[in-house]
């Protein structure tokens, strides 16, 4: 398999979903051409979708990103422990006393304590799956004031209603478009609440021009097979029939 280079572009191939390597044009893998306006030969953009819920969603690339973003948050907290004890007795000019001796491992220790419960609910716990349809949408212009800038921040939140089989509804909300974007009213929709692969899934995606990793939230060409940011199956429905 080729070694990813770190910032350089499309990490993995479209097709397979091999990790690509600096300075060539084909996949080391499949030999599919990773960039240019020819690389998807005579594939149509439109319907490549397909129809109907993704057979990929226990893939075993979806368990191998998980173990890789687990080994970088490990490393995020042993940093952080590195740094919170200089930011502690530099930041506050403050002396490494009897008292600090206690202070500074209680913080360590509530820190791992959170990336340790948040990785546990991230990578390594299932969720409940159910089915819905898009009930509703709706964006708002908000604003706040930020104290450390002493200003107004404006911005517009998004939301998007989703009304499940079983007569909950569930309203996901956030800053980012790309939900707001993704989902449309009517729509069917699925959650998959694997270990390992967890997110949202509409029936047809026929009419999308481009899909979002459910792996990395990577917004890909419908036509690609796998991720091309973190190598993950994009999930798509069965061929559109004419």
């Amino acid at each position: 398999m080729a070694k990813k280079r770190f910032g350089y572009g499309s990490f993995y191939c479209w097709n397979c979903g091999d990790a690509i390597e600096k300075g060539t044009s084909n996949c080391p893998n499949c030999h599919a051409l990773y960039e240019g306006d020819k690389r998807y030969g005579n594939i149509p953009l439109m319907q490549a979708g397909g129809i109907g819920w993704s057979n990929q969603t226990n893939h075993p690339r979806f368990k191998e990103y998980a173990s890789k973003n687990k080994k970088y948050s490990i490393v995020f907290l042993i940093i952080i422990s590195i740094l919170i004890p200089f930011i502690i007795l530099i930041g506050n000019d403050v002396s490494f006393d009897a008292e600090m001796i206690v202070v500074i491992p209680i913080v360590l220790l509530i820190v791992w304590l959170f990336g340790i419960i948040f990785m546990h609910f991230q990578y390594g716990r299932k969720k409940p799956e159910w089915d819905g349809i898009v009930e509703n949408k709706f964006s708002e212009n908000k604003k706040r004031y930020d104290k450390s800038n002493n200003r107004t921040v404006y911005y517009t939140e998004y939301t998007v209603v989703y009304q499940r089989q079983d007569g909950k509804q569930i309203k996901h909300t956030s800053q980012n478009s790309n939900e707001y974007d993704t989902f449309q009213i009517g729509e069917h929709v699925h959650y998959h609440g694997g270990k390992y692969c967890k997110g949202l899934e509409k029936y047809d995606k026929s009419h999308d021009r481009v899909l979002n990793c459910i792996a990395c939230g990577y917004g890909n060409d419908a036509r690609n097979n796998y991720c091309e940011r973190c190598g993950c199956p994009i999930l798509k429905g069965q061929p559109v029939t004419k």
